[in-house]
């Protein structure tokens, strides 16, 4: 009978053990078949998505995540919605940011629109590589401008015959050759006089630029922070830095070692069309700015994004911020890129082509016109390329936004 028994317990055992491998077996083909087909509808929605999403909207996702209810981005702004994403109202599929300076200390809102451009995809982010997003645009790229300014610097200078010495700025060594001014009066930045010549207001040249301005020829070279910024002929000893050049002066060294910031910046359509200062329409300053367009890595913030980004329902027009003070001076705080000083735009004073920059802000929020010759600060802007992948985080300063990968 013990015998018996102990094969009864043996084939009840066997049995068991049996059953446990079948339902291991089976939960293991339960879970890789779910898995394989969670990658097969992530794989579809991806095709979907790439077949009929906007680039836009794809870019959102990338950023904020899938969860993100893009139904929601507003389109105008409410006194319970001021600070955020918005639709812009003046192109279909672009969004952009709009809402308080962060310099607003009573601001209970702050707009969320940090990224952190280094090599870490955690962690504290050092100013020099901390940039915020001024729009996600049609074609998917992010226009961003650098959190800290560059520098004071003048924006054309208006060679003078002399050459500069290497550690004179204003006056480039070799910049002789190629410079801004000109006898032929068809010229855009037309001078007569060669030794005081005021400086040129477009920020490209002959080869750059589409279309041509007016009957005027354009001038055959960039304007000289364009150059700067760049790291074209003007710089130094005259020799063409090309890529390195975006980097160099952006982050303080000549060959940096941020090749995910290489790989990142894409040279992009910037519009650097004049506008005038008695603009009451902000569409019609946007085409305008359009009517003329310059390709590169490396520009400035446009008049026009100044105006959208203001969190102010009734400043929304470039002759809004030139005349009214309702917002600018105590109103300075509703537009989050106000810096706090002087900065110069991409933008011409359409009023002014020979030496007046439309603009600087000035250090009441207040835009203004300024001849190139002087001085303000230059916080860079560049675009991201489509398509990028971004850690999850919460857009502020202290968990900004950080590429994933390429």
């Amino acid at each position: 009978m013990k015998q018996n028994g102990f094969i009864a317990s043996s084939l009840l055992y066997g049995m068991l053990a049996l059953f446990l491998v079948i339902m291991l077996n089976t939960l293991a083909i339960f879970t890789n078949n779910k898995l394989a087909m969670d990658r097969l509808k992530e794989k579809a929605l991806n095709e979907t998505e790439n077949d009929k999403t906007p680039a836009s909207i794809r870019t959102i996702r990338n950023l904020l995540g899938r969860s993100f209810d893009i139904n929601g981005i507003p389109d105008e702004i409410s006194q319970n919605n001021k600070n955020g994403l918005y639709k812009d109202s003046s192109e279909e599929n672009r969004y952009i940011y709009r809402g308080d300076s962060e310099t607003n200390q009573s601001s209970q809102h702050p707009v969320i629109n940090y990224i952190c451009l280094d090599e870490n995809t955690t962690g504290e982010c050092s100013n020099q590589y901390l940039y915020r997003i001024i729009s996600i645009e049609t074609d998917g790229s992010i226009k961003v401008i650098k959190y800290n300014n560059s520098g004071g610097l003048i924006f054309d200078p208006g060679y003078k015959s002399q050459v500069g010495t290497e550690n004179d700025i204003w006056k480039p060594k070799n910049s002789i050759v190629g410079t801004r001014y000109s006898n032929n009066s068809n010229d855009y930045c037309y001078s007569s006089d060669k030794t005081n010549y005021n400086g040129c207001n477009l920020w490209g040249s002959k080869s750059t630029i589409y279309p041509q301005i007016n009957s005027f020829t354009p001038p055959s070279g960039p304007a000289y922070l364009n150059a700067y910024l760049n790291g074209d002929t003007y710089i130094g000893n005259g020799i063409t830095r090309k890529e390195t050049g975006v980097i160099e002066h952006l982050y303080e060294h000549e060959h940096s070692t941020n090749e995910k910031i290489k790989d990142s910046i894409v040279s992009h359509k910037f519009n650097i069309g004049s506008v005038s200062s008695s603009s009451t329409e902000l569409n019609e300053a946007i085409q305008s700015e359009k009517a003329t367009t310059w390709e590169g890595k490396i520009g400035l913030l446009n008049v026009t994004d100044y105006v959208n980004a203001s969190a102010n329902s009734e400043c929304t027009s470039v002759n809004k911020y030139t005349i009214d003070a309702n917002c600018y001076g105590n109103s300075k705080y509703n537009n989050w890129l106000y810096m706090n000083q002087n900065m110069w735009t991409i933008t011409p004073d359409s009023q002014n082509h020979e030496n007046q920059y439309y603009v600087k802000v000035s250090e009441n929020g207040k835009l203004s016109s300024m001849g190139v010759k002087g001085t303000a600060y230059v916080y860079p802007v560049f675009y991201l390329k489509p398509n990028l992948k971004f850690t999850e985080a919460t857009g502020d300063k202290n968990n900004p936004y950080r590429i994933k990968s390429n």
